[in-house]
């Protein structure tokens, strides 16, 4: 919603700012119970702009702890807004109110969002620095920084509880000649008390291992991750310097073992939490620190699938008596279980990691640990199994009674003769869960490979044994049927939420499940990864009338680990319109996203529209005017002019919600400046119906041509409309803007369908069983 104060009258303006204040209120009000409820599948950073220029303009307290409430996440959005209000006003009132505004709230910066650069911004320049003078929690993830502003920025923070610094680059590292440089860094943060670490080590230069982390007394928590500078490990100054030390975690560091023993046998006594991942620890340095780890109530020793003995991890845990608990590899070997069993009495929470490809915990451990480990509540594992052994964990699942909370994650190995009885399987395996009548949580979860799993109804069924079950997760069960939805909200009288997988089931009616739904918070997933379902799914409703199509747990949990990098070349973001030459009523509205080859060559993916649900309709490919004036003549009737769609202002620059409006004439001004000389070629690969949408579930029929149009007259004025609309633009405007952009004259051979020239296109020749152009 756009206000024009010059335009309106006071009395005016008043009216539209309360209702367009009671209007968000409602709305905060009627979506509390989903975003409330931890749930991230509906970001609130879709309602962002208008609700956050609501809050700064009209300062509504009571929408403030709402917010709070929320998404903490929110305050790197609500940042730009807080800071444009503040900087407006410079009243003292104003600066108070935002101030416990970000004091109530975490910043979480992650990765390249512009939020960042305002942030440092005001801290480096001393701007308005008492605006976060409360702050008390600060994450920085992914970005690139001088170490002076780094500093600059920890030492303006006085109530900096908890700092989280991940893969930061530092950029002025000649500024590092001493080797206590990265603890100076730090030396002003008295108040500190946790502070997280992940650097790798070639981001920072090896130095004499020399420094002082007196400073940092007060800390509770210290975490290390991937190569920690080396100067803060080589001599074991953290635990003599750090006696309030509670929580060590050390992931993937490397240094020498005696240095990490010495730090071991200084602080055990006192540890609360202990992180030794991937680690390789020996069992004759595990005599030397084990006996200082007796108050230990968390352990984590998940390590690499080589290099690490079993006689290594039990050597560890058969000092750790007060364990609470516990995570190591699943595939240790029984020796490892029963030092667990014989130790760890206390013992309430096990995740047992399966590495891929290995069977998992033997049936045999279940057995042990029911008998050692009478106080395990909570149980997390995987398996990689064979059909002998689906049978062997059925028997042996019942054993453990005071079981609370169960996560499985299971995959096959089936040998070639073995593929069918596959419902048997799981029928034996679901009995053996059906003995478990305590369990509150049970979340099920096959892993992605190429065998089919079913989850029949007789073996859901089975699990109508277990009337305290609060939170059910069955996910990669394939051929359910939506009687056995039904079926879940109808037997469990406790149950809170049920996630199963959106894509193993067809639901025909979401009005049905919402409505018998009651209390349970329905999370309809839309993939999984190999890793075990959370809660970071959708809602199968977000709002009355509306369903979530989900959230892939894929990509929330695995792509750190891929590489995208062809993407990563992708520049600009244009939306444009286009026709069919053959049929030139038929048109569409383009999202294009492009990437510069060189000076001379673009290439973008085009989808339907801008949100996270597009289609991807086609691929355009632009040339320079210079490599244009190359190509054959046949070549050349593929191809488009874009000097009418830039100059008209149909062509537009496709900007964030926070950008405004005279940023975004501005930054996209240049590029147009070389888009007006350039020739494009389109191929749409997702039909396109005569209404301008990709309405086919998937894309069928062969690949079609599209061009650009040349002249007033042309574009559908109601699709133009929509459009503009859809964007808060004006096309008319845009063209006003853009009088300084006078393109070449058109090249000869281009946009030969709309100048008097053969129409081309592809046409499907059916039962000939060919495609053919058709001129």
């Amino acid at each position: 919603m756009t206000i024009n104060r010059e335009k309106m009258s006071t009395p005016e303006l008043e009216q539209v700012q309360a209702f367009h204040r009671n209007r968000i209120r409602g709305l905060l009000l009627k979506s509390s119970s989903i975003y409330s409820s931890d749930i991230s599948s509906k970001e609130p950073r879709v309602l962002a702009p208008e609700l956050m220029m609501t809050i700064t303009e009209h300062s509504h307290p009571r929408i403030w702890p709402t917010l709070c409430l929320l998404n903490k996440d929110w305050a790197s959005t609500v940042l730009p807004f807080i800071w444009k209000t503040v900087s407006n006003s410079r009243s003292a009132p104003a600066m108070k109110k935002h101030a416990r505004l970000i004091r109530s709230l975490d910043l979480n910066f992650t990765y390249d969002t512009d939020q960042f650069g305002v942030f440092k911004e005001i801290m480096v320049n001393n701007l308005e620095v008492e605006l976060f003078a409360g702050l008390r929690k600060l994450k920085l993830d992914g970005y690139e920084i001088s170490l002076s502003n780094l500093h600059s920025i920890l030492t303006r923070l006085p109530n900096l509880r908890a700092l989280d610094i991940k893969d930061i680059i530092l950029r002025d590292l000649s500024l590092i000649s001493q080797p206590s440089s990265i603890l100076h860094l730090l030396s002003d943060l008295q108040q500190l008390e946790s502070l997280s670490f992940n650097i790798e080590a070639k981001d920072l230069p090896g130095a004499a291992s020399q420094g002082d982390l007196r400073p940092l007394s007060n800390l509770m928590e210290l975490r290390l991750h991937c190569g920690i500078v080396v100067s803060f490990l080589d001599l074991p100054l953290i635990p003599a310097q750090l006696p309030r030390l509670r929580v060590l975690d050390i992931w993937n560091v490397t240094f020498s073992q005696p240095t990490l023993t010495d730090i071991l046998i200084s602080t055990g006594h006192e540890l609360q939490e202990l992180v030794l991942s991937h680690l390789l620890i020996k069992a004759e340095d595990s005599a030397r620190f084990g006996p200082y780890l007796d108050n230990l109530h968390k352990l984590d020793l998940s390590r690499p699938l080589f290099g690490q003995r079993d006689i290594d991890v039990a050597a560890v845990i058969q000092h750790c008596h007060a364990l609470r608990e516990l995570t190591i590899n699943a595939n240790s070997s029984m020796s490892v279980w029963e030092t667990v069993a014989r130790t760890c009495p206390e013992l309430q929470a096990l995740s047992a990691v399966c590495s891929s490809g290995l069977s998992g915990m033997p049936p045999k451990a279940f057995i042990v640990l029911q008998e050692g480990c009478k106080k395990l509540r909570r149980l997390k594992t995987g398996h990689y199994l064979t059909r002998l052994r689906c049978l062997q964990y059925a028997k042996v699942w019942g054993s453990f009674q005071g079981l609370e909370e169960l996560s499985l994650r299971c995959g096959w190995r089936l040998e070639a003769s073995q593929d069918t009885g596959m419902s048997l399987d799981m029928r034996a395996i679901f009995c053996g869960l059906s003995a478990l009548t305590g369990l509150r949580v049970l979340e099920f979860c096959n892993v992605e490979n190429s065998v089919l799993h079913v989850v029949s109804s007789e073996a859901l069924r089975l699990l109508g044994t277990l009337p305290r079950l609060e939170r059910l997760c069955l996910l990669r069960c394939r051929s359910w049927a939506f009687e056995d939805l039904r079926w879940v909200l109808e037997t469990f009288p406790r149950l809170d939420e049920f996630e199963f997988s959106k894509r193993d089931v067809s639901i025909p009616d979401h009005g049905w499940l919402v409505a018998n739904a009651g209390g349970i918070r329905l999370i309809a997933t839309e993939f999984t990864s190999a890793d075990m379902p959370g809660r970071t799914s959708s809602h199968v409703q977000e709002e009355e009338g509306q369903t979530s199509s989900g959230k892939a747990t894929m990509t929330s949990a695995t792509s750190g680990l891929q590489s995208f990098k062809p993407l990563k070349g992708i520049c600009q973001s244009f939306c444009g319109l286009h026709m069919y030459p053959n049929d030139p009523k038929r048109q569409v509205i383009a999202y294009h996203y492009c990437h510069s080859l060189d000076a001379d060559r673009y290439q973008c993916l085009m989808y339907d529209s801008n949100t996270p649900e597009a289609k991807l309709m086609g691929i355009e490919y632009i040339i320079s005017e210079t490599l244009f004036n190359t190509l054959d003549a046949n070549e050349k009737k593929y191809w488009h002019s874009h000097k009418y769609e830039v100059e008209s202002g149909m062509l537009v620059q496709v900007t964030k919600p926070l950008v405004t409006e005279m940023l975004a004439r501005h930054v996209e001004h240049a590029p147009l400046k070389t888009l007006v000389n350039t020739y494009g070629k389109i191929w749409q690969l997702w039909p396109v119906d005569n209404e301008g949408n990709c309405s086919a579930h998937v894309p069928t029929g062969p690949p079609q041509l599209l061009m650009g149009f040349t002249e007033d007259g042309q574009v559908n004025p109601a699709l133009l409309a929509k459009r503009d609309k859809d964007l808060g633009i004006s096309t008319e405007e845009k063209r006003r803007e853009r009088i300084d952009i006078k393109g070449n004259p058109v090249a000869p051979g281009a946009d030969q369908a709309l100048r008097g020239g053969k129409v081309w296109q592809v046409v499907d020749l059916g039962d000939m069983g060919a495609l053919a152009s058709k001129e």
